[in-house]
């Protein structure tokens, strides 16, 4: 099931759409002796040429229906626009390829479901390219976590902004192809959040609206059964601090931005809290911290140089742009005859769009 059965040596790539997100990949997997790029297509001929010489792409094909009936393509990697996630997909796993497609999965739920029937119904691998989980800062950082480095998870704080002038005419506004900073941006932080997480039991939302009817930006307050929250925020057309912070009860881990691949994290440990005396009432506690006012002050400086020695920074260094790293997973599963990858199942795909979908109900509920 999934299994690569065309040859040995390199696993032949397509890729459809020849986009900027597109580029860096494919010049990520010239640096990988396990792939070769066979072939790609686009809308636009002209461009599609470009790309393959550029790439070294064996063949550029006219159509999407050519590149996948191409025997030499093992895997496709999906790098159209947003709103063609879904029929590119499905043309692919009807044609027997196995699937990479660029985040978002689809334009919602329902669509990323009929994709994942589809590629369980014929057995083939499939995966969504949310490429940050594969990143090794974050799997390095979340197997901290795991391991209870910062103790109990209790809250997420993520954002994702870019600075990008409106323009209605772009894909990134255009509310057809699937714009907007949520879905363009915002599964990166409800990602983040779901894995660390799972699934939450409440959202609350709110969007500022572009002219053209997509969010502009989006803060989102996520709770889970546990009573853990993410707060998440994402824009686009603005500045912002483009990182994580996952906070424990015994410790913080902050993401580097961009949090879509983060090039570095640091653990912050914190000392135990002590509870207050059971005869020490709160108004003499408060009457105390009065009266030793300069004490406090002193004490909150040693209290950040003790925070600074406990504060470890990891640099971890990625492959190339950082596709490399999905890129060697969708190999790997391909060559044990995995179906799909244990870092980002279909299941976790298919319930981070209904987070997104119900961001995007409580952010109208809220307007309206």
């Amino acid at each position: 099931m999934g299994e690569l059965t065309t040859r040995d040596g390199p696993i032949g790539w397509g890729i459809i759409g020849c986009g900027v997100v597109a580029d860096g990949f494919a010049s990520d997997l010239r640096s990988l002796p396990e792939a070769r790029l066979v072939a790609v297509t686009s809308r636009s001929e002209e461009r599609a040429q470009r790309f393959a010489d550029r790439h070294g792409a064996l063949r550029c094909h006219a159509r999407a229906e050519d590149l996948v009936s191409d025997p030499d393509v093992d895997v496709v990697y999906v790098a159209t626009p947003n709103h063609r996630h879904l029929p590119d997909s499905l043309l692919c796993l009807s044609n027997g390829k196995p699937v990479l497609c660029e985040k978002p999965f689809a334009m919602n739920a329902a669509e990323v479901r009929e994709i994942v029937d589809e590629a369980r119904a014929r057995g083939l691998f499939c995966m969504e390219a949310m490429w940050m989980r594969f990143i090794p800062a974050v799997r390095e950082a979340v197997d901290l976590i795991r391991r209870g480095t910062i103790g109990e998870i209790r809250t997420v704080h993520a954002d994702f902004s870019v600075n990008v002038a409106f323009d209605p005419t772009s894909r990134l506004f255009d509310p057809s192809m699937g714009g907007g900073a949520l879905l363009d941006l915002g599964v990166y932080a409800v990602s983040l959040a779901d894995l660390l997480l799972g699934p939450p039991v409440h959202v609350a939302a709110t969007s500022a609206m572009a002219p053209t009817g997509v969010d502009l930006s989006t803060a989102a307050l996520l709770r889970d059964a546990q009573g853990r929250t993410a707060l998440l925020s994402v824009a686009l057309g603005s500045v912002g601090p483009n990182e994580a912070l996952i906070a424990g009860d015994g410790g913080t881990i902050r993401l580097h931005g961009p949090i879509c691949a983060p090039p570095a994290f640091e653990v912050s440990r914190r000392p135990a809290t002590t509870a207050p005396a059971p005869d020490d009432p709160p108004t003499e506690r408060v009457r105390r911290l009065v009266r030793a006012s300069p004490a406090l002050t002193r004490a909150a400086r040693a209290t950040r140089s003790l925070a600074a020695r406990n504060t470890r920074r990891h640099r971890v260094k990625k492959h190339g742009h950082g596709f490399a790293h999905e890129a060697l997973e969708v190999m790997r599963c391909l060559r044990e005859g995995e179906p799909e990858s244990p870092l980002m199942t279909l299941d976790q795909s298919v319930r981070i769009a209904g987070t997104v979908d119900a961001i995007r109900v409580a952010a109208y509920e809220a307007a309206t």
